[in-house]
This record gives structure tokens, C-alpha cells and sequence, in this order.
């Protein structure tokens, strides 16, 4: 389990080999050790519920709608189920995220620079349909958003998403101390992942992440605000101009406005699964979709995090922000990362609390 996270930075064309893989061995090895949790009731109710929907959507012919409900049932599935984790599968996990992280890192900096090879190696084994990455070089580089940042993946929102889930993921379980050596190795050329793929919602939810953070840690709004101030000034005419007519957060809400001006009564609540809407962030494509009763439980899902299941306001509340310019369940690629990051903070032992 703790090895799937390298699916993100896998040869696109074999992913499905990979998961094939490696998904019956990490089945077979928490089958014998699952247990039950106290009080499952209401993850249970939300569980039979999105199977039950799975199941009209798979009878009415929506093979590609019906997996997307999949990461929903796994994530409900790890809320009433406790599979024993081992300390070697935790260190393993942190090797891994690391690997994954200085592995893009350093190839979106030599794709950045031109490196011939480098982007050979890219173009074979990361192939997309359509180019749309531009190769950027440092040299037009001259502030945030002014070039924006793909490397290995077609869009930069793939890279600052990637690098985001891991870094958060990475606090909630390992809890890194400031100056340390996984700040140098993880922390950081996250933080710089982030800045480079030039996206807005990620260094909010970032902001959001670390306001609370350290919010928590030392109790005063007027130190907090300092901290997070220079970033924000950097970032506020981009934010602006997301918002502004045009903008994609603008045109994002015009889809979904339009799609529920035109849409009746039972198309609200069930969805509309024969529409094919590029509602282009996770809240709306649940809703146009799958109807506001899926939607409620995606919310659920937050509501559980954030009260019942042990992570950290933090972490959650900062996830919960770009589901609404991006996606997060409802993007495989992500969740191949965020299951790992959930399964290992749900069943983690009392001895294993941070490192």
C-alpha cells in the first residue's frame, strides 16, 4: 500500500498495468486484519447509499460515471473498517512521498530549462493527445503566474495538486519540525512545485493551511497574518483576476449557474448522467452529475474528516477548498496519492502520532 503513490509518477501508457499489480497484493495483505470501528452507522448509511446509486448508474449504462463514485465507496469503506498498520509501512510511505516529489521536482526544473533529454524522456513516456504544456523556460520567467509550470504532467494544476496532497498529507502523518531534513527534501520542493504550476487555488488552500497551523500553534491572529501577508500580496492580482469577468473561477460558476437555470426539479436532486458538462471542479461535477443527494455526501465525507476521524482542521479544511476549483475524489490520479495518505492516518497506531 504504501508504495502506490509512485501510480502519479508512473509511465502514463502502464498506469492500469501498476495498479493491476499492485492493487490484489495490498488487498490480500489488509483482508486478514480488518476489524470493524465503534459506531459505523452513519458512514454505513452513506456507503449503502452512493453502492446503491453506483449500482442505477452501472444498470443505466454509465461505465465511466459509475467508476468515478469508486473513491467515495473506498473512502466510506475506510470509515468503518481498521486494518493494523506496521511501522515499516509508514517509513515507507515517507521514502516514497519523497522519491515522488524530488523525482518531479527535478525533471520540471530541467524541462524548464530546455534539457533536450529531458523533455525526450517526458514526450515518451508521459505522452499527451494534444499539446498543451508549451515548455516554459525560466527565461520568460518574471513573476507569479507569469509562466506556469507542467513538467512531466499536461497541465500545471496536475503538478501544483500533486505536489499540494503531498505536503499536506505529509504533515498530517509525519508532522515534519521546521529546518528538518524532510523540510529540505519534502517540504520545500513542494512548497516550490506549488509555486511554479502558477495555481491559485492550491497557494490558497496552502495559506489556509498554514494560517491554521500556526494559528493553533501560537494563538495570535496578528503573528499568523504576518506570516502569511507577503505571499498573499504576491498572489492578490492573480486572485483578482480569477474572479474578475473572464476569469476561470467566473467562467467555472457561469457553467454551473447555466447548467441549473436550465436543468428541472429531478435533475437537481438525481443528477443528469447522460450530460457530458465540463464543470472543471469537484462540487459541480458531483452535482451535474449525480444531484445534490451525492453532493450532500461528499459533504458528509468533509463533516467526518473534520469532527470524527482524526486529522487535523488543517488538513481538512484546506483539502475541502479546492474542490472547488479542482478535483479531489473525483480525479483518480489524485486519489491514488490521498487514499494511501487517509488509509494510513485512519490506522495509524497510538504509538505512531507524528515523526
Amino acid at each position: 500500500m504504501s508504495y502506490f503513490p509512485l501510480l502519479t509518477i508512473f509511465p502514463t501508457d502502464y498506469r492500469v498495468y501498476f495498479i493491476l499489480l499492485i492493487l490484489p497484493f495490498a488487498l490480500v495483505k489488509m483482508i486478514d486484519k480488518v476489524r470493524v470501528r465503534h459506531n459505523p452507522s452513519a458512514s454505513l448509511f452513506a456507503l449503502f447509499f452512493i453502492i446503491l446509486y453506483s449500482v442505477f448508474v452501472l444498470y443505466e449504462g454509465y461505465y465511466e460515471k459509475f467508476i468515478r463514485l469508486a473513491p467515495l465507496i473506498t473512502v466510506y469503506s475506510l470509515f468503518i473498517s481498521r486494518v493494523e498498520c506496521s511501522e515499516g509501512s509508514y517509513a515507507a510511505l515517507k521514502k516514497v512521498l519523497t522519491v515522488i516529489v524530488l523525482y518531479v521536482l527535478f525533471s520540471t526544473l530541467l524541462i524548464a530549462i530546455g534539457e533536450p533529454i529531458a523533455i525526450k524522456v517526458r514526450d515518451f513516456l508521459y505522452p499527451i493527445s494534444e499539446n498543451v504544456r508549451g515548455d516554459p523556460s525560466f527565461n520568460s520567467y518574471s513573476n507569479f503566474r507569469s509562466v506556469r509550470f507542467a513538467g512531466i504532467y499536461y497541465n500545471p494544476n496536475v503538478l501544483g495538486g500533486l505536489a499540494f496532497i503531498i505536503l499536506i498529507g505529509f504533515y498530517e502523518l509525519f508532522n515534519p519540525k521546521l529546518f528538518s531534513k524532510y523540510f529540505y527534501l519534502l517540504v520545500f520542493p513542494s512548497q516550490l512545485l506549488i509555486f511554479l504550476s502558477g495555481s491559485r487555488v492550491y497557494l490558497v488552500a496552502l495559506m489556509v493551511f498554514y494560517f491554521l497551523r500556526v494559528y493553533k500553534k501560537r494563538g495570535t491572529l496578528k503573528w499568523t497574518i504576518s506570516l502569511i501577508a507577503p505571499l498573499l500580496l504576491i498572489m492578490m492580482p492573480a486572485l483578482i483576476s480569477g474572479f474578475s469577468e473572464g476569469g476561470s473561477m467566473s467562467i467555472k460558476f457561469a457553467i454551473i449557474y447555466d447548467y441549473l437555470s436550465n436543468s428541472t426539479a429531478l435533475e437537481i436532486i438525481f443528477g443528469s448522467l447522460n450530460q457530458e458538462i465540463a464543470f472543471d471542479a469537484e462540487y459541480f461535477f458531483y452535482l451535474g452529475n449525480y444531484g445534490v443527494i451525492v453532493l450532500l455526501s461528499v459533504f458528509y465525507l468533509y463533516f467526518y474528516l473534520f469532527f470524527y476521524a482524526g486529522f487535523s482542521k488543517p488538513f481538512v479544511v484546506s483539502l475541502f477548498i479546492t474542490g472547488f476549483a479542482n478535483t479531489v475524489f473525483y480525479n483518480f490520479f489524485y486519489f491514488s496519492v490521498l487514499f494511501v495518505i487517509m488509509f494510513f492516518v485512519l490506522n495509524r497506531g497510538k504509538n505512531i502520532t507524528s515523526r
